[in-house]
This record gives structure tokens, sequence and C-alpha cells, in this order.
């Protein structure tokens, strides 16, 4: 019975792994990168938010004029486009996550980030 238990669980944790990413239950997919002079940031997406929405949303966050997500001395949450928007800063590596019901769109960026 033991040893059943642990070959279901191993079979479940790769089953998992071999899923699309999940961003907070949804998977997503590759829309390319945000480009402006300033930042290229790979997008993620949801099937059910564009790939042009999202790089657009993400741009906004990182470089956008207002409301204004990053500032100088930090990274608050905002609202842009009715989607709540995150940003998590660790050093080199920047995160973004801004979510709509079940839409999603997330980008991971790592470099230097300069405003």
């Amino acid at each position: 019975m033991r040893g059943a238990l642990v070959i279901g669980l191993l079979t479940g944790m790769i089953a998992a792994l071999a899923q699309p990413t999940l961003v907070l239950g949804a998977a997503t997919r590759p829309c390319g990168a945000t480009s402006n002079e300033y930042v290229q940031a790979p997008v993620r997406a949801t099937p059910n938010v564009t790939c042009a929405g999202a790089r657009r949303l993400i741009l906004r966050f990182l470089v956008g004029d207002k409301p204004r997500c990053v500032f100088d001395n930090g990274i608050r949450p905002c609202t842009l486009e009715r989607f709540h928007c995150t940003g998590t800063d660790r050093g080199l590596t920047l995160a973004v996550r801004c979510v709509r019901g079940d839409r999603v769109a997330t980008s991971r960026w790592v470099g230097s980030f300069t405003v």
C-alpha cells in the first residue's frame, strides 16, 4: 500500500512537470517580448489574452506613464487596463504578473533595469 502511494505521488509529480507553464493554475504560452528603447522583456499569456495586449500591458507596467507601477524607490501593485498587476524585484530578476479573472499576462526579466 505504501509503495503504491509513493509511485502514485511520483507519477503525479512527473505528469505535472510535463504540463505547459502554469501561472496561477492557468497554462500560458510565449508571446514574444516587449520592445522599446529601455527594456526587452519576454512575455507569456493565457490563451484568452492576446499576445499584443499582454506585451502592451507588461510594457506599461515597466515604463508606462500613468499610472506608474515602477518607481526609482521600488515597485508597487497597480491596476492597468482592469488587470491587477504586481511585480517582484530580486536583484537582477524582475517578475511581473497581471491578472484579471482567469486572464493572465506575465514576464520574468533578468538583467539590469533602470527607468
